[in-house]
């Protein structure tokens, strides 16, 4: 009995020793190295809209309809969270717009509406919002309320639109 025991510690003791040997060939580093997005947002932009000037290089763009009733924009946000996304662009809280948490590729998708005052009256929005472990995506389209009923299916046409794809470096 004494000979089995002494054999199974033994053993266990060079399984030990061998695993500790495996675990000091990892390197831990604490340098912070910021990543470059990992999505870009894909959307599906009715007939006759024009992008405006950003004033925001790449990350936020702005699209515009013909006749002005509706505006689209879409953003990429580093170091953000989905909560301060949200916040940023209707002015309350997810859970104060009864916001609609769901996956998308693995990722939290927030979808949500609001009513905010604009330049030429107030604007009924609808927004989507994506976040990953160091970005979050979002989507709003924003058209005149008086306009919103008749704006219906190309906002439609926006919001299943929106889609993100992986930036494969080509």
């Amino acid at each position: 009995m004494k000979k089995h025991l002494t054999v199974i510690l033994l053993t266990a003791g060079l399984l030990c020793g061998c695993a500790a040997e495996e675990t000091a060939r990892f390197v831990v580093s604490d340098e912070i190295v910021t990543l470059p997005a990992s999505y870009s947002i894909s959307v599906c932009l009715p007939e006759g809209m024009t992008e405006a000037v950003s004033a925001q290089g790449d990350a936020r763009r702005l699209y515009e309809s013909a006749d002005g009733s509706f505006y689209v924009v879409t953003e990429v946000c580093p170091n953000c969270t989905a909560a301060e996304v949200i916040r940023q662009m209707t002015g309350s809280d997810a859970e104060q717009l009864g916001a609609l948490c769901t996956q998308t590729m693995s990722m939290p998708e927030y979808r949500f509406s609001w009513c905010m005052e604009g330049e030429s009256g107030t604007l009924t929005c609808t927004g989507i919002v994506v976040e990953d472990a160091a970005y979050c995506y979002s989507l709003q389209f924003c058209a005149l309320e008086e306009r919103a009923k008749a704006c219906a299916k190309e906002r439609e046409q926006v919001m299943s639109g929106f889609g993100l794809y992986g930036d494969e470096g080509f």
